[in-house]
């Protein structure tokens, strides 16, 4: 399919079809589950070694409740890149959240382990697709797009959208 995961099911079947990317692959699958669940955990812990953990906390809510509330007023479904906006304030609270765990030497071998699965997922990723999603695959095509000035010759961008 031209474009890969809009649906568990296509992302799963894309998985199966390159058994180097599904061991990776579940391992950061399942360790995103856990991570959102270990936020969630920590959200509700009361006390903390650090000064501005209850302002943090409250800022979250805030946000979330903000977040929320929008949607009541547009007609677009709350998908997943819409949130991406709150990437920052989350970001800041997971540090926070990893700050009790940065002092233990397994906490840092976790780490490593995960860096370099992310890194081998990412590099198989790339390697899987290079030839059907690169631009630098169909170089020639695309300098005579440009050289040109017609979109047309790479095809439509997306389906049915206006130009």
């Amino acid at each position: 399919p031209r474009y890969l995961g809009l649906t568990t099911q296509l992302r799963l079947q894309y998985l199966n079809s390159s058994p180097w990317l599904l061991i990776p692959g579940a391992f950061l699958w399942l360790l995103g589950l856990l991570q959102a669940l270990l936020l969630l955990v920590f959200w509700f812990k009361r006390q903390s070694p650090f000064a501005d953990w209850t302002l943090m906390r409250r800022l979250i809510l805030v946000n979330f409740l903000l977040v929320w509330a929008s949607f009541w007023f547009t007609v677009k479904w709350p998908l997943a890149h819409i949130y991406y906006i709150n990437f920052p304030l989350i970001f800041l609270y997971s540090l926070f959240v990893y700050r009790h765990f940065a002092a233990r030497p397994e906490w840092k071998t976790f780490t490593r382990v995960y860096l370099a699965a992310a890194f081998l997922f990412q590099a198989a990723y790339a390697h899987k697709n290079y030839p059907q999603f690169s631009l630098y695959h169909d170089r020639a095509k695309v300098a005579q797009a440009i050289d040109q000035k017609n979109y047309l010759i790479l095809g439509p961008r997306r389906p049915n959208s206006y130009y």
